[in-house]
């Protein structure tokens, strides 16, 4: 409808006038401003303020909505009020109380429209209030104040009344929007505060009642432990734990082992006990107690009550120290360690001189961490005594290291090398310069002297010296704790020469070079003299032992006598050399020799050889039978044929035999 309508009717019936328009509105009533239509009613209650909403459909065709009316059946205008717009929701409209009206205002051209609901609006009485508890009898703890509720549904403002054993305690008002009222019971006792309990909640339409029944609890009880919180004890002890309590009622006791802060469990039955009086004993405490947590538990009507103690197991300290005596020499870096074997808690390590009651403090040449003790290019003034304290609440424990300065020893002797007889005593003498108490070792070669005995300062006896087990190289090992020294002595034991030939008869081959070996033992080293058929020789060579013998010749020949001697005597061996020479010719031939029958003929067979060789001689490979009255074999072993024969022709051999070789000479004759 643009602009303003007059129409007339005359009825006792109410009228519906629908006109052509997009815009339409809902409402609502609510006891307060809301903006969700969903949480408002459709009719007001009868006696009661209240708010309308109203949502219009089509914003954009209002600039603005101004009032709204409530009418009766017979149009009288019965409420006349203002609206204004939502500041949040543009189509949301409110005004201060009372039923639903016509709409009026200016449309988006600037004309007036008004509309009115499509129904009908009247209010409807309210129901009296409804009263419910969350249970009727309850239980709260003396002197812990506490509340109890009443859960109240009214749709009407109203009030309560609270009442205990019948005796009005409190009355207050509440709006119809409030749905729990409850009253504090401030520090309640048993004797003042116990009893039934009404609310009685009354509003213009009527009321109700609930009823609570109060219990007031006796407090739960009071524990203490002695000793508080925390027990120190000593490992492999047995202790006691009080638990008193304190309480108006009955109640019970109990002892548990935490496991955590919520995991509680039964104490064992081997190492501990409660007795009668509710102490709890520990039996032979052990390390894995410590830190154990033990709960005392009283119980009674009005709750219960937990006091913890922690066991903290204690054990005395015990340290080691390594080593406990340390010999160093100057400049040396010296250790030495600390370390805990038994202690609880840990103990702490610090080091400290004897007669001295500050630790050792750190610098750069000493070093003390976790029970190490380093001091670094150490000196005489370091040499003393070192202690080790390890100490924690249950006591402290104190050992105790030496440091000894010390250089390494000097030795010495007065003589290199001893000679003595065979069956003599002697002593190897070993000058020693130590500041501590040194070992003393004697070698021989690389072996341990075992066979005679050493004197603590030093001294070798040998005794009934032999030549083959104690001549030798000895050496005198000196050590102590930081360094060592030797030195040598050379003994030997004399004896006479002994000559050993390994080849007592030598054959030599003229024109060669021959050795005679005389092999001689002896102590000292013997002189040694070689003689050539009982005239001395000269060595050509400065192993006196050998005899070179060069080009020989058999002038050579004969007996070579090898004479050792030294101060304990003298030795001699001989050997025979023989010269040798394989057979040879000394003439020359060409092998052809001619005969005439009747005459003589000269077959040559001079030789030489060593030893002298045998002569034979052979025809056509057999030796030969020679013929007396007409063959000849002369000193040279030259064969003369006299009495030529035809049958003399043929092949002749000169065959020369010795020891060391042969030779042989064909002929090949030709008698005319």
């Amino acid at each position: 409808m643009t602009g303003c309508q007059t129409l007339m009717m005359c009825s006792s019936h109410s009228i519906r006038i629908t006109g052509l328009s997009r815009l339409t509105f809902r409402y609502g009533f609510s006891a307060n401003v809301i903006t969700d239509l969903a949480r408002t009613r459709r009719q007001p209650i009868q006696g009661c303020l209240t708010y309308i909403t109203i949502e219009i459909n089509s914003p954009d065709s209002i600039r603005n909505a101004e009032q709204i009316e409530l009418l009766d059946l017979f149009g009288n205008i019965l409420v006349n009020e203002k609206i204004q717009s939502n500041s949040t929701y543009s189509t949301l409209y409110s005004t201060l109380r009372k039923f639903e009206p016509p709409l009026s205002g200016i449309d988006s051209n600037g004309h007036r429209f008004q509309r009115l609901s499509s129904t009908a609006v009247t209010s409807y009485i309210a129901l009296k209030p409804v009263v419910h508890v969350d249970s009727n009898s309850i239980e709260i703890k003396v002197n812990t104040s506490s509340k109890i509720q009443c859960h109240v549904q009214s749709q009407l403002p109203y009030h309560v009344q609270w009442l205990k054993n019948g005796q009005l305690i409190s009355i207050s008002n509440y709006s119809a929007q409030i749905n729990t009222v409850e009253l504090l019971i401030n520090e309640p006792t048993e004797m003042n505060d116990e009893g039934l309990y009404i609310c009685n909640v009354t509003s213009t339409s009527g009321y109700d009642i609930g009823e609570i029944n109060v219990d007031v609890l006796t407090p739960p009880p009071l524990v203490q432990i002695i000793p508080s919180k925390s027990l120190f004890t000593l490992i492999n002890s047995t202790v006691s734990v009080d638990c008193v309590v304190q309480s108006t009622k009955d109640y019970q006791l109990s002892w548990k082992k935490e496991l955590s802060s919520s995991v509680l469990i039964e104490t064992s039955q081997d190492r501990t006990a409660v007795l009668n009086n509710g102490t709890l004993k520990l039996i032979n405490i052990q390390k894995v107690d410590d830190g154990s947590v033990f709960v005392c538990i009283a119980q009674n009507e009005g709750g219960e009550t937990q006091e913890r103690i922690t066991i903290h197991v204690q054990e005395n300290p015990y340290v080691y120290v390594y080593p406990q005596t340390l010999s160093f020499s100057n400049q040396w870096n010296v250790t030495l360690t600390c370390v805990v074997t038994a202690g609880i808690p840990r103990p702490l390590l610090i080091w400290r001189r004897q007669n001295s009651i500050n630790p050792i403090e750190q610098s750069v040449k000493i070093r003390s961490h976790n029970g190490l003790l380093t001091i670094m290019m150490a000196t005489k003034d370091d040499e003393g005594f070192y202690e080790c304290i390890g100490s924690n609440t249950a006591g402290e424990d104190i050992k105790t290291a030496q440091l000894i300065y010390a250089e390494p020893p000097l030795v010495s002797t007065e003589n290199s090398y001893i000679l003595v007889s065979p069956g003599q005593d002697v002593d190897l003498k070993c000058n020693v310069i130590s500041e501590t108490y040194p070992d003393i070792r004697w070698f021989k070669g690389n072996e341990l002297v075992i066979r005679h005995q050493t004197s603590p300062s030093g001294l070798l006896h040998v005794k009934l010296a032999s030549e083959e087990e104690d001549s030798g190289n000895y050496t005198c090992f000196v050590q102590n704790t930081v360094g060592s020294s030797s030195t040598s002595i050379r003994l030997d034991v004399g004896s006479k020469p002994t000559i050993h030939i390994p080849v007592r008869e030598v054959q030599a081959e003229i024109d060669t070079q021959v050795q005679l070996v005389c092999e001689v033992d002896g102590s000292p080293k013997p002189h040694i003299v070689w003689y050539h058929n009982n005239t001395e020789r000269q060595f050509q060579s400065d192993d006196r032992s050998i005899m070179i013998v060069t080009n020989v010749q058999q002038s050579h020949v004969g007996t070579y006598t090898c004479f050792a001697s030294n101060i304990f005597g003298n030795a001699s061996a001989d050997i025979n050399l023989i010269v040798t020479m394989i057979p040879r010719f000394t003439f020359e031939s060409n092998g052809y020799l001619y005969g005439i029958v009747s005459k003589s003929l000269f077959l040559p067979c001079n030789h030489i050889g060593l030893p002298k060789p045998i002569v034979h001689w052979l025809r056509d490979d057999h030796i030969m039978t020679l013929e007396h009255d007409r063959m000849t074999i002369d000193s040279t072993g030259s064969l003369t044929i006299y009495s030529l024969k035809t049958i003399d022709r043929g092949s002749y051999i000169c065959a020369l035999y010795n020891d060391i070789g042969q030779a042989k000479q064909l002929f090949q004759v030709d008698v005319y």
